[in-house]
C-alpha cells in the first residue's frame, strides 16, 4: 500500500495538485458495510469523515 500511496501522491504532484500534504485514510469500505456494528471496521469511516471536515471548507451561503 506504500507505494500505491506513493504514486497517488506523485500524480497529484504532476498534475498540479499538492501531493505532499494531501490526506490519505487507508481503510476498509466493504468490511464497514458489512460490518457495521464492529469499530475494527469503522473506525476507517470516522477518520474519513474527519479528513473530510478538516480539509475541506463548507461552502458560504
Amino acid at each position: 500500500l506504500e507505494l500505491v500511496e506513493m504514486e497517488v501522491r506523485e500524480l497529484l504532484t504532476k498534475y498540479g495538485f499538492d501531493g505532499d500534504s494531501i490526506t490519505i485514510v487507508r481503510g476498509n469500505a466493504k468490511g464497514a458495510l458489512d460490518h457495521p456494528g464492529d469499530e475494527k471496521f469503522n473506525a476507517c469511516i470516522g477518520e474519513l469523515m474527519d479528513a473530510l471536515d478538516s480539509d475541506i471548507e463548507a461552502p458560504e451561503r
